[in-house]
Protein backbone atom coordinates (compact mmCIF):
# COMPACT_ATOMS: atom_id res chain seq x y z
CA UNK A 1 0.00 0.00 0.00
CA UNK A 2 1.06 3.60 -0.54
CA UNK A 3 1.64 5.92 2.43
CA UNK A 4 3.13 9.35 3.07
CA UNK A 5 5.72 10.57 5.54
CA UNK A 6 7.93 13.55 6.24
CA UNK A 7 11.55 13.58 5.18
CA UNK A 8 14.50 15.91 5.77
CA UNK A 9 16.41 15.52 2.48
CA UNK A 10 18.97 18.12 3.52
CA UNK A 11 19.60 20.89 6.03
CA UNK A 12 16.63 23.25 6.66
CA UNK A 13 14.33 21.41 4.28
CA UNK A 14 11.30 19.21 4.94
CA UNK A 15 9.21 17.48 2.28
CA UNK A 16 6.41 14.96 1.95
CA UNK A 17 7.59 11.61 0.63
CA UNK A 18 5.50 8.74 -0.70
CA UNK A 19 6.60 5.25 0.30
CA UNK A 20 5.34 1.69 0.18
CA UNK A 21 4.12 -0.43 3.06
CA UNK A 22 3.03 -4.07 2.96
CA UNK A 23 -0.72 -4.56 2.59
CA UNK A 24 -0.61 -7.16 5.35
CA UNK A 25 1.60 -6.74 8.46
CA UNK A 26 3.91 -9.51 9.60
CA UNK A 27 2.77 -12.07 12.14
CA UNK A 28 4.03 -10.05 15.10
CA UNK A 29 3.24 -6.62 13.63
CA UNK A 30 0.34 -4.20 13.33
CA UNK A 31 -0.56 -1.66 10.68
CA UNK A 32 -1.48 1.68 12.22
CA UNK A 33 -3.32 4.60 10.65
CA UNK A 34 -1.83 7.60 12.40
CA UNK A 35 -3.79 10.59 13.64
CA UNK A 36 -1.34 12.93 15.40
CA UNK A 37 2.42 13.06 15.83
CA UNK A 38 4.06 15.35 18.37
CA UNK A 39 7.14 17.21 17.20
CA UNK A 40 10.17 16.65 19.42
CA UNK A 41 11.66 20.11 19.20
CA UNK A 42 15.05 19.03 20.54
CA UNK A 43 15.82 16.03 18.36
CA UNK A 44 13.87 17.01 15.27
CA UNK A 45 15.14 20.58 15.16
CA UNK A 46 18.69 19.28 15.65
CA UNK A 47 18.22 17.14 12.53
CA UNK A 48 16.40 19.89 10.64
CA UNK A 49 19.20 22.40 11.34
CA UNK A 50 22.03 19.81 11.10
CA UNK A 51 23.14 20.72 14.63
CA UNK A 52 22.81 17.21 16.05
CA UNK A 53 26.07 15.71 17.22
CA UNK A 54 27.48 13.19 14.75
CA UNK A 55 26.72 14.63 11.32
CA UNK A 56 30.47 15.12 10.77
CA UNK A 57 31.35 11.66 12.09
CA UNK A 58 31.37 9.18 9.17
CA UNK A 59 30.78 6.02 11.21
CA UNK A 60 27.95 7.53 13.32
CA UNK A 61 25.08 6.38 11.16
CA UNK A 62 22.30 7.92 13.25
CA UNK A 63 22.87 11.55 12.24
CA UNK A 64 22.70 11.74 8.48
CA UNK A 65 20.46 12.75 5.58
CA UNK A 66 17.96 11.82 4.39
CA UNK A 67 16.24 11.61 7.77
CA UNK A 68 12.65 10.77 8.67
CA UNK A 69 11.50 12.73 11.75
CA UNK A 70 9.07 11.73 14.44
CA UNK A 71 8.93 9.13 17.20
CA UNK A 72 5.74 9.59 19.21
CA UNK A 73 2.29 9.25 17.64
CA UNK A 74 -1.29 8.20 18.24
CA UNK A 75 -3.43 6.29 15.78
CA UNK A 76 -5.86 3.44 15.21
CA UNK A 77 -4.87 -0.14 14.49
CA UNK A 78 -5.92 -0.91 10.91
CA UNK A 79 -4.69 -4.50 10.56
CA UNK A 80 -3.26 -7.04 12.97
CA UNK A 81 -0.71 -9.79 12.39
CA UNK A 82 -1.62 -13.38 13.28
CA UNK A 83 0.44 -13.43 16.48
CA UNK A 84 -0.39 -9.88 17.66
CA UNK A 85 -3.16 -11.20 19.88
CA UNK A 86 -3.21 -8.34 22.39
CA UNK A 87 -4.42 -5.80 19.82
CA UNK A 88 -7.43 -5.66 17.54
CA UNK A 89 -8.41 -3.52 14.57
CA UNK A 90 -9.82 -0.21 15.75
CA UNK A 91 -7.77 0.01 18.94
CA UNK A 92 -6.42 3.47 19.75
CA UNK A 93 -2.68 3.09 20.32
CA UNK A 94 0.53 4.94 21.03
CA UNK A 95 3.57 4.08 18.93
CA UNK A 96 7.06 5.33 18.17
CA UNK A 97 6.03 5.95 14.58
CA UNK A 98 7.62 8.53 12.34
CA UNK A 99 5.46 11.39 11.10
CA UNK A 100 3.63 9.24 8.55
CA UNK A 101 0.08 8.54 7.42
CA UNK A 102 0.47 4.80 8.13
CA UNK A 103 3.08 2.78 9.98
CA UNK A 104 3.92 -0.88 10.50
CA UNK A 105 5.16 -1.50 14.04
CA UNK A 106 6.11 -4.49 16.16
CA UNK A 107 3.07 -5.30 18.27
CA UNK A 108 5.10 -5.51 21.51
CA UNK A 109 6.26 -1.91 21.00
CA UNK A 110 2.71 -0.56 20.66
CA UNK A 111 0.59 0.34 23.67
CA UNK A 112 -3.18 0.39 23.70
CA UNK A 113 -4.47 3.68 25.06
CA UNK A 114 -6.54 3.25 28.23
CA UNK A 115 -10.01 4.73 28.28
CA UNK A 116 -10.09 8.23 29.67
CA UNK A 117 -6.95 9.55 28.00
CA UNK A 118 -7.89 12.32 25.52
CA UNK A 119 -6.42 11.60 22.09
CA UNK A 120 -4.39 14.84 21.94
CA UNK A 121 -2.57 13.88 25.14
CA UNK A 122 -1.42 10.47 23.94
CA UNK A 123 1.72 11.55 21.99
CA UNK A 124 3.03 13.22 25.15
CA UNK A 125 3.68 9.73 26.51
CA UNK A 126 6.76 9.53 24.29
CA UNK A 127 8.10 12.86 25.52
CA UNK A 128 7.17 12.00 29.10
CA UNK A 129 9.23 8.82 28.83
CA UNK A 130 12.25 10.98 27.98
CA UNK A 131 11.54 13.31 30.89
CA UNK A 132 11.20 10.31 33.19
CA UNK A 133 14.84 9.47 32.47
CA UNK A 134 15.87 12.38 34.69
CA UNK A 135 14.09 10.72 37.61
CA UNK A 136 15.22 7.17 36.88
CA UNK A 137 18.86 8.28 36.65
CA UNK A 138 18.80 11.08 39.25
CA UNK A 139 16.73 9.28 41.91
CA UNK A 140 15.15 12.34 43.59
CA UNK A 141 14.29 12.07 47.27
CA UNK A 142 11.37 13.59 49.14
CA UNK A 143 12.12 17.20 50.04
CA UNK A 144 15.18 17.63 47.83
CA UNK A 145 15.41 20.96 46.03
CA UNK A 146 15.42 20.87 42.23
CA UNK A 147 15.85 23.24 39.31
CA UNK A 148 15.21 22.59 35.62
CA UNK A 149 16.85 24.64 32.87
CA UNK A 150 14.61 24.79 29.80
CA UNK A 151 10.82 24.78 29.74
CA UNK A 152 10.33 23.07 26.42
CA UNK A 153 8.07 20.03 26.54
CA UNK A 154 10.67 17.67 28.05
CA UNK A 155 11.86 20.20 30.63
CA UNK A 156 8.31 21.09 31.63
CA UNK A 157 7.37 17.43 32.06
CA UNK A 158 10.56 16.74 34.00
CA UNK A 159 9.73 19.58 36.39
CA UNK A 160 6.20 18.27 36.89
CA UNK A 161 7.45 14.73 37.49
CA UNK A 162 10.09 15.90 39.96
CA UNK A 163 7.41 17.69 41.92
CA UNK A 164 5.23 14.59 41.89
CA UNK A 165 8.21 12.56 43.14
CA UNK A 166 8.47 14.82 46.18
CA UNK A 167 11.11 17.37 45.23
CA UNK A 168 10.40 20.80 46.76
CA UNK A 169 10.63 23.43 45.65
CA UNK A 170 10.94 22.74 41.94
CA UNK A 171 12.26 25.76 40.05
CA UNK A 172 11.78 26.38 36.32
CA UNK A 173 14.42 28.43 34.50
CA UNK A 174 14.00 29.77 30.96
CA UNK A 175 14.63 32.95 28.99
CA UNK A 176 11.32 32.60 27.11
CA UNK A 177 8.76 34.19 29.43
CA UNK A 178 5.61 32.59 27.93
CA UNK A 179 7.10 29.15 28.58
CA UNK A 180 7.59 30.08 32.22
CA UNK A 181 3.94 31.15 32.38
CA UNK A 182 2.93 27.74 31.03
CA UNK A 183 5.15 26.07 33.63
CA UNK A 184 3.44 28.11 36.34
CA UNK A 185 0.03 26.97 35.13
CA UNK A 186 1.34 23.38 35.15
CA UNK A 187 2.12 23.73 38.85
CA UNK A 188 5.87 24.33 38.94
CA UNK A 189 6.65 26.06 42.24
CA UNK A 190 8.97 28.89 41.17
CA UNK A 191 9.69 30.30 37.70
CA UNK A 192 12.81 32.36 36.99
CA UNK A 193 13.93 34.21 33.88
CA UNK A 194 17.72 34.76 33.77
CA UNK A 195 17.22 37.88 31.67
CA UNK A 196 15.41 39.54 34.56
CA UNK A 197 17.01 38.18 37.73
CA UNK A 198 20.38 36.99 39.01
CA UNK A 199 19.88 33.24 38.97
CA UNK A 200 22.76 32.51 41.33
CA UNK A 201 21.45 34.96 43.92
CA UNK A 202 17.91 33.62 43.59
CA UNK A 203 19.21 30.07 43.99
CA UNK A 204 20.98 31.05 47.22
CA UNK A 205 17.75 32.53 48.60
CA UNK A 206 15.63 29.54 47.60
CA UNK A 207 18.07 26.93 48.98
CA UNK A 208 19.26 28.99 51.96
CA UNK A 209 22.74 29.12 50.47
CA UNK A 210 23.15 25.37 50.00
CA UNK A 211 22.57 25.12 46.26
CA UNK A 212 20.14 22.70 44.64
CA UNK A 213 20.24 19.00 45.31
CA UNK A 214 19.26 18.33 41.70
CA UNK A 215 19.70 20.49 38.61
CA UNK A 216 18.36 19.22 35.29
CA UNK A 217 19.75 20.62 32.05
CA UNK A 218 16.95 20.14 29.52
CA UNK A 219 17.85 22.67 26.82
CA UNK A 220 20.49 20.66 24.96
CA UNK A 221 22.52 23.87 24.69
CA UNK A 222 26.07 23.04 25.87
CA UNK A 223 26.58 26.65 26.99
CA UNK A 224 23.97 26.09 29.72
CA UNK A 225 25.91 23.24 31.35
CA UNK A 226 28.36 25.51 33.16
CA UNK A 227 25.83 27.91 34.76
CA UNK A 228 23.64 24.92 35.60
CA UNK A 229 26.56 23.22 37.33
CA UNK A 230 27.24 26.30 39.46
CA UNK A 231 23.77 26.04 40.99
CA UNK A 232 24.32 22.48 42.25
CA UNK A 233 25.04 22.21 45.97
CA UNK A 234 27.50 19.96 47.73
CA UNK A 235 27.01 16.26 46.91
CA UNK A 236 24.26 17.26 44.48
CA UNK A 237 23.57 16.00 40.97
CA UNK A 238 23.61 17.67 37.58
CA UNK A 239 21.42 15.65 35.22
CA UNK A 240 22.08 16.12 31.51
CA UNK A 241 18.64 15.38 30.07
CA UNK A 242 18.74 17.41 26.85
CA UNK A 243 21.10 15.87 24.30
CA UNK A 244 24.00 18.38 24.10
CA UNK A 245 24.53 19.91 20.65
CA UNK A 246 28.21 20.60 21.15
CA UNK A 247 30.98 20.86 23.74
CA UNK A 248 31.15 22.76 27.01
CA UNK A 249 33.93 24.26 29.12
CA UNK A 250 33.46 23.40 32.80
CA UNK A 251 35.27 24.39 36.00
CA UNK A 252 35.98 20.83 37.08
CA UNK A 253 37.74 21.70 40.33
CA UNK A 254 35.40 24.25 41.91
CA UNK A 255 32.08 23.13 40.43
CA UNK A 256 32.50 19.32 40.48
CA UNK A 257 35.52 18.00 42.37
CA UNK A 258 35.45 20.29 45.41
CA UNK A 259 31.67 20.01 45.84
CA UNK A 260 31.45 16.28 45.22
CA UNK A 261 28.92 16.81 42.43
CA UNK A 262 27.76 13.91 40.28
CA UNK A 263 27.26 14.67 36.60
CA UNK A 264 24.72 12.19 35.23
CA UNK A 265 24.00 11.49 31.60
CA UNK A 266 20.30 10.83 31.07
CA UNK A 267 19.84 9.70 27.48
CA UNK A 268 16.52 7.89 27.18
CA UNK A 269 18.17 4.72 25.77
CA UNK A 270 19.52 4.10 29.28
CA UNK A 271 16.03 3.25 30.53
CA UNK A 272 16.08 -0.01 28.59
CA UNK A 273 19.54 -0.82 29.94
CA UNK A 274 18.38 -0.31 33.52
CA UNK A 275 15.29 -2.41 32.88
CA UNK A 276 14.27 -3.95 29.53
CA UNK A 277 10.64 -3.33 30.50
CA UNK A 278 11.42 0.19 31.72
CA UNK A 279 10.01 2.17 28.77
CA UNK A 280 6.75 0.20 28.85
CA UNK A 281 6.44 0.66 32.61
CA UNK A 282 7.11 4.38 32.26
CA UNK A 283 4.51 4.81 29.53
CA UNK A 284 1.82 2.89 31.41
CA UNK A 285 2.44 5.08 34.45
CA UNK A 286 2.32 8.20 32.29
CA UNK A 287 -1.02 7.09 30.86
CA UNK A 288 -2.40 7.09 34.40
CA UNK A 289 -1.03 10.58 35.06
CA UNK A 290 -2.48 11.85 31.77
CA UNK A 291 -5.83 10.24 32.47
CA UNK A 292 -6.32 11.80 35.90
CA UNK A 293 -4.82 15.13 34.83
CA UNK A 294 -2.01 15.05 37.39
CA UNK A 295 0.46 15.45 34.51
CA UNK A 296 -0.72 18.58 32.75
CA UNK A 297 -0.12 18.76 29.01
CA UNK A 298 -3.14 20.54 27.56
CA UNK A 299 -1.49 23.94 28.05
CA UNK A 300 1.62 22.71 26.26
CA UNK A 301 -0.28 22.32 22.98
CA UNK A 302 0.06 25.58 21.10
CA UNK A 303 -0.59 24.41 17.52
CA UNK A 304 -2.21 21.68 15.46
CA UNK A 305 -0.79 21.84 11.95
CA UNK A 306 -1.45 19.68 8.86
CA UNK A 307 1.49 17.41 8.06
CA UNK A 308 1.76 19.02 4.61
CA UNK A 309 2.58 22.33 6.37
CA UNK A 310 5.29 20.89 8.61
CA UNK A 311 7.78 23.53 7.44
CA UNK A 312 5.64 26.16 9.19
CA UNK A 313 5.87 24.17 12.41
CA UNK A 314 9.65 23.74 12.31
CA UNK A 315 10.29 27.37 11.44
CA UNK A 316 7.92 28.48 14.20
CA UNK A 317 9.67 26.33 16.79
CA UNK A 318 13.00 27.86 15.76
CA UNK A 319 12.05 31.50 15.32
CA UNK A 320 8.89 32.05 17.39
CA UNK A 321 9.57 30.36 20.71
CA UNK A 322 7.19 32.75 22.46
CA UNK A 323 4.32 31.33 20.38
CA UNK A 324 5.32 27.75 19.51
CA UNK A 325 5.82 25.07 22.15
CA UNK A 326 3.87 21.86 21.61
CA UNK A 327 3.01 21.21 17.97
CA UNK A 328 0.79 18.30 16.97
CA UNK A 329 1.08 17.37 13.33
CA UNK A 330 -2.20 16.18 11.82
CA UNK A 331 -1.07 13.01 10.07
CA UNK A 332 -4.37 12.71 8.17
CA UNK A 333 -3.74 15.97 6.32
CA UNK A 334 -1.19 15.64 3.50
Amino acid sequence: MEAKRLIFPEKMKVEVEEFELPDVPGEDEVLIENIYGLISAGTELAFYTQSHIGFSVPDFGYAKYPAHPGYTAVGHVAKVGKKASLLTAGDLVHSSSQHSSFAVCKAHAVLKVPEGVPIERVPFVGMGNIAMTALRMGKPQMGETAAVFGMGIVGNLAAQLLKRAGAYPVVAIDVVQPRLEVARVCGVDICLNPSGVDIKEEAKKITEGRGFDIVVEATGNPEVASPALKLVGQLGRLILLGSPRGKAELDIYFDIHRKGVSVIGAHTRLISILDPEGPTKNKKLLFKFLSDGSLKVDNLITHKIPARDAAIAYEGLINKKEEYLGVLLDLKEW
